[in-house]
């Protein structure tokens, strides 16, 4: 269903909120004037799933409606469990069930904060970006029944706590990943039997002045694209990281994988004078469009990889900040 407003009166609550996470978030939402996401809700008895510091939030300031995200609740593609992880794998009892939420929520017996993990078929974090002048406000409510009794350190072990689910949860998805990359490259194995087909061998080069996650994703992206793939480490200015401690930073991250090997070249790759003292391969892969634009010239066989961005992904910038941080 879409996001709508809706008046407070139509909702229930389902967990106590933490004293000093509210009153966190209340000051963030006031001084930004607005609610980035939707509390999500069972439509039928309004019962709020996720959002219950946002929702008490609403009704402390005195709100009389806010944007909800109703639920059909007995869809069966919506999960509750007690850890992020019941989202993956469920190797034990689960305590919380629909029925008892759906239980506690109508007598108004509330579960302890953080107590649910309630899972949707669709992304939670949408983003509606409602301002909070464009909705309806009256007298301020008293929430105080709504609270958990806990003190600041009971608060820093819940979020500790919930850390650590996360951590169990991105370890479970690096797991998830790597079996699904083993099912996708077995099923192109057998396409690649069936076809009779080989894979090329990649030419990836670059000074790597440090080795960033632009080179590492840039790698991953074309990893099952080809049968080997070579890292030429170029000497080109400048050299701040010997060659050895570049490959030392491939390797640290990609000792696992068979397939790459390293080649040295004591110059820039556009200032070789004899391109047979490279090694054979059959396409040079980069970002750099002036590195493709002299492979080309010399007629190798080239592909365009698309930089990525953000911070981490920049050798330029990584300098900089290097060389700014050697200067203090």
């Amino acid at each position: 269903m879409k996001n709508i407003i809706v008046s407070i009166d139509k909702l229930r609550p389902l967990e106590k909120v933490f004293r000093h996470h509210l009153k966190n978030l209340s000051k963030m939402i006031l001084d930004e004037g607005i609610v980035h996401s939707p509390v999500i809700a069972d439509k039928k008895n309004g019962i709020v799933l996720d959002g219950s510091h946002r929702y008490i939030f609403f009704l402390m300031n005195g709100f009389r409606e806010l944007p909800v995200r109703f639920v059909d609740y007995d869809d069966e593609h919506i999960r509750v469990g007690s850890r992020l992880i019941h989202r993956h794998l469920v190797e034990e009892k689960v305590e919380i069930s629909k029925k008892e939420v759906t239980r506690r929520g109508l007598i108004g017996e509330l579960f302890s904060p953080r107590s649910t993990r309630h899972f949707f078929p669709f992304r939670k974090n949408e983003r509606i970006n409602v301002p909070l002048k464009l909705l309806k406000r009256g007298k301020k409510i008293d929430v105080e029944k709504y609270i958990s009794k806990c003190s600041y350190q009971d608060e820093i072990y819940h979020n500790k706590k919930y850390l650590s689910e996360i951590e169990t949860e991105f370890d479970e998805l690096i797991r998830y990943m790597e079996e699904v990359r083993q099912t996708k490259n077995y099923l192109k194995s057998q396409i690649l039997l069936m076809q009779k087909n080989v894979k090329p061998v990649a030419f990836f080069p670059g000074k790597f002045q440090p080795v960033h996650m632009g080179h590492i994703t840039s790698l991953m992206r074309i990893f099952d694209d080809y049968d080997k793939i070579i890292i030429c480490i170029t000497s080109d200015s400048p050299n701040i990281l010997s060659y050895e401690e570049r490959k030392k930073s491939f390797q640290s991250v990609l000792s696992k994988f068979n397939k790459i090997e390293y080649f040295f070249l004591e110059t820039a790759l556009v200032n070789i004078k004899d391109k047979t003292n490279l090694p054979k391969f059959d396409v040079c892969v980069s970002g750099n469009e002036s590195v493709l634009d002299f492979m080309k010239s010399n007629n190798f066989k080239t592909r365009l990889l698309s930089r990525s961005l953000g911070v981490g992904y920049s050798g330029t910038q990584l300098r900089s900040i290097s060389k700014i941080k050697s200067i203090s």
